[in-house]
């Protein structure tokens, strides 16, 4: 009976491993498969897509084609030192027509504004070079804001220039969770959104000398339930 139950056991094992589709999302060499949404510039080079700030308001995202549902995503990232905080899309959309929105600062701080007809909102695992070192900490862009406050601890996880890091995003149902290179840092539950895009984010910049400035995306992979 013992032998009988661990044999199903490895069975079920088996088949959930069959049942998840893992492929890259960048064949290394192209944009196929992506598309621009926005201003800034996005090319493939040095097995990486790299995204180049560019002198123009707001934030532009280089989208998937697809859309995805539960899923593991795994990338790496690095950018430079002139680059202002980034981020990695999920479960993402545009809004079809303009929409009034209520946005949370870090500090519990709400912001009405209104939002125009397609852009880009959703969550965002941020990449967040400041002092404050809220990467990997859940922010839904262009909609409810930060998911936390600094009421709730965020961890704090300062990152340098010029280093490559390794970013995980687990999407399951209502269950969301991050990691910065192999330590967990956001785990919620927040049924709003079920599916949407993936994008990489480069942000507007502030004043001109950031104008060039650079982050990159590498191994970028997911895997996807069946």
């Amino acid at each position: 009976m013992i032998r009988l139950a661990l044999g199903l056991v490895l069975l079920c094992s088996a088949g959930s491993t069959l049942a998840e589709e893992c492929r890259s999302l960048f064949d290394g060499e192209t944009l196929d498969g992506w598309q621009r949404l926005g201003n800034a510039e996005y090319e493939a080079r040095d097995a990486a897509i790299i995204g180049r700030a560019v002198s123009a308001p707001g934030n532009s995202f280089l989208r998937t084609d697809e859309e995805f549902s539960d899923f593991t995503l795994k990338l790496k990232f690095r950018f430079d030192a002139n680059m202002q905080n980034s981020g990695v899309q999920f479960r993402s959309n545009t809004y079809d027509e303009p929409t009034d929105v209520a946005i949370q600062s870090g500090s519990g701080e709400i912001q009405n504004r209104t939002m125009e007809k397609g852009r880009v909102n959703g969550y965002q695992s941020e990449i967040d070079p400041s002092a404050r070192g809220w990467t990997a900490e859940i922010y839904e862009e262009a909609a409810r804001g930060w998911l936390q406050t600094f009421s709730k601890t965020p961890k704090q996880k300062l990152i340098s220039p010029d280093t490559w890091y390794k970013l995980k995003i687990r999407a399951i149902g209502d269950h969301i969770q991050t990691w910065l290179d192999g330590e967990q840092i956001s785990d919620l539950h927040d049924g709003e959104r079920a599916s949407g895009f993936i994008a990489l984010q480069v942000h507007g910049i502030k004043n001109e000398s950031q104008v060039g400035a650079e982050i990159a995306f590498k191994d970028i992979r997911i895997c996807v339930a069946d």
